[in-house]
Parts: structure tokens; C-alpha cells; sequence
């Protein structure tokens, strides 16, 4: 159920994010939630968590371990946004992307680094090609995210 809601969200902030160049805090609140649902199941209930906390399992991803991943993650790219647009006077990846990220990292913990690096590797691929100055990361970040959940969910990793 976890994993169809993320993925349910992850369309959603793809779609706005595509139209609007915003994600909204309701969306990263709902994922973070999801996140802290699924890492409160595995502390107090790990029989329930299945699958995914299979692939999760070791020691770098304790729950505790992943949320504070997610925490740091936040502040260190909320302090690297705001310095980038404190010295470029404009913003650079924006304090949305970097709440959802955080969002998912509660969800998929170390699991997140990957899926991440390769957004923003294809995100920047296509703004260069299309020869943009400004993109909607969301759509890149929903995509990668939820390809990670399936995979770890589907016992494939």
C-alpha cells in the first residue's frame, strides 16, 4: 500500500511540477509521511514491512539511520540553495526539489543516491539539448524515485 501511494504522488508531483515549476509542500509532507509511516512499521511491527525493508536491511539504513540521512539532507541542500542564490542572486535547483528529495529519502534511504544521481544526470542532458536555462526537476526525480521503489519492492534488487 505504501509503495502505490508513493507512486501515486510521484505522478502528481511530476505532473504539477511539469506545468508549474512547483512542488507543493502538501506533496512532500505526504511523502515524507509515507516515509515515516513505513520506517515507524519497521521499528515496531518489522514483520509487516516486507519486501522493502528486505533490501534495507543492513546497518546504514536503520530506520533511525535513514531519517537522519533525510534530515541532513534537507539542511544541506536548503544551505547550498540558499547560498547559491544569495551569491547568483537567482535560484538554483529550488527549496522544493530538495524537500522531496528529503521526502523520499525517508522512504528509500541510502537507496536514494543512485535514482538521484541519475535524474539529474538526464535532467541536465535534456536541458541542454533543448538548450534551456530553467527545468522542472520533479518529473526526473518522480521518475527515478519510483523506478527505485519498484525495483526495490519487486524483491529485483
Amino acid at each position: 500500500m505504501i509503495v502505490c501511494a508513493a507512486l501515486a504522488l510521484a505522478l502528481a508531483v511530476a505532473v504539477e511540477d511539469a506545468r508549474s515549476c512547483r512542488i507543493r509542500n502538501s506533496f512532500c509532507l505526504a511523502m515524507a509521511a509515507l516515509g515515516l509511516a513505513f520506517q515507524a512499521v519497521r521499528i515496531w511491527a518489522p514483520e509487516l514491512s516486507g519486501v522493502l525493508a528486505f533490501h534495507l536491511a543492513d546497518e546504514t539504513s536503520a530506520p533511525q539511520a535513514v531519517l537522519a540521512a533525510a534530515l541532513l539532507e534537507l539542511l544541506c541542500g536548503a544551505a547550498l540553495e540558499l547560498a547559491w542564490r544569495r551569491i547568483h542572486g537567482a535560484s538554483g535547483m529550488g527549496l522544493g526539489d530538495i524537500k522531496y528529495i528529503a521526502a523520499w529519502a525517508t522512504l528509500l534511504g541510502p537507496g536514494i543516491f543512485v535514482p538521484l544521481a541519475a535524474a539529474a544526470l538526464v535532467g541536465a542532458l535534456v536541458t541542454l539539448v533543448q538548450k534551456k536555462k530553467r527545468f522542472a526537476f520533479g518529473p526526473y526525480l518522480s521518475v527515478a524515485f519510483s523506478c527505485m521503489l519498484v525495483l526495490l519492492s519487486s524483491d529485483i534488487l
